[in-house]
């Protein structure tokens, strides 16, 4: 039987590498010396496949997704580990019991109970960093991503609890950033406003925001990651791949999540996957690990609540 870890290694050549080895690893890494990483310093294909890129990128939604090619190993892990939709009668029929099996897992470890301790807008009220507290641990890890990408719903099963985030189906709720303290040891838990949706007409009210975004992106001492939370069903939007870019120019590791995996065909979830690791593959403070997951089903939570909170 295949583990079920939902961690997917790009295959980069630049960048840094995460610390953790987690328990299974889907692919290989690939020494410099490998015939495919000769490949991929080859200047003649690097050009090919950017070429092939800009062409996924011009083409609409439906075509692109057919253009993409489907990798079959990505799919079979999806298979494994239970996350996308399918017509697989056998698996729909054991659905109930192997979500109930997750959550009867997860509340094992999910005792975490952060405490919130500051919401604000601008950067001068940020805590500040170093102050003496609970927490042995002064690292932070944040959350961000578009308006209604899921990012309450999954922090809520991340933590294990329900009083870590309201949960919207209006876009541009979350206006604030939210310090959570969480107990001795965890990194500190940051759920930062989203982006790409005007929730004010006030000029005044959006260029604050949009200071304190650019501060905390680029001031904070502590912040040790950031995870860019994508919608599976639509892949990087240009607000993502400009929130990308704007993390890499701050020298910003940060690592992609594909939300809502349940309501994504398996085989087009497998795509976007494969679409969205070459999209980051310049990006050198990317992560070369996508999380695809499900708040619903609980699919690809335990790996990466290990990732980012060390359990």
């Amino acid at each position: 039987m295949m583990s079920a870890t939902m961690g997917y290694r790009t295959i980069m050549t630049s960048g840094p590498l995460p610390m953790r080895w987690h328990r299974l690893r889907f692919a290989r890494c690939l020494s410099s010396s490998s015939p495919l990483s000769q490949k991929r310093n080859d200047p003649i294909r690097a050009a090919k496949e950017a070429e092939k890129l800009e062409h996924l990128k011009n083409a609409n939604f439906r075509d692109r997704i057919r253009q993409i090619p489907l990798d079959q190993e990505i799919l079979d892990k999806l298979q494994a580990v239970k996350i996308g939709r399918t017509k697989n009668k056998k698996y729909k029929g054991d659905k109930r019991d192997f979500v109930r099996g997750r959550r009867e897992d997860l509340a094992k470890v999910m005792d975490i109970k952060p405490r919130l301790f500051k919401s604000c807008v601008d950067e001068g009220k940020f805590p500040r960093e170093g102050e003496k507290d609970d927490s042995a641990n002064k690292s932070e890890v944040a959350f961000v991503g578009r308006s209604n990408v899921g990012k309450s719903s999954l922090l809520n099963v991340l933590a294990g609890t329900s009083i870590v985030a309201k949960v919207s189906s209006k876009p541009g709720e979350t206006r604030h950033f939210n310090f959570y303290r969480m107990p001795k040891g965890f990194p500190m838990l940051v759920d930062m406003p989203g982006y790409g949706f005007s929730f004010s007409n006030d000029e005044a009210q959006e260029s604050s925001w949009l200071r304190s975004m650019n501060a905390y992106v680029n001031k904070r001492k502590y912040l040790k990651t950031v995870y860019l939370l994508v919608d599976g069903r639509h892949g990087l939007k240009t607000s993502d791949v400009a929130f990308c870019e704007t993390l890499n120019a701050a020298k910003r590791r940060f690592t992609i999540i594909l939300t809502k995996g349940d309501l994504v065909d398996q085989k087009v979830l497998a795509k976007m996957i494969w679409y969205t690791r070459e999209q980051i593959r310049s990006y050198s403070y990317a992560n070369n690990e996508i999380f695809p997951v499900s708040a619903k089903t609980l699919a690809g939570i335990s790996d990466l609540q290990r990732h980012a909170l060390g359990r």
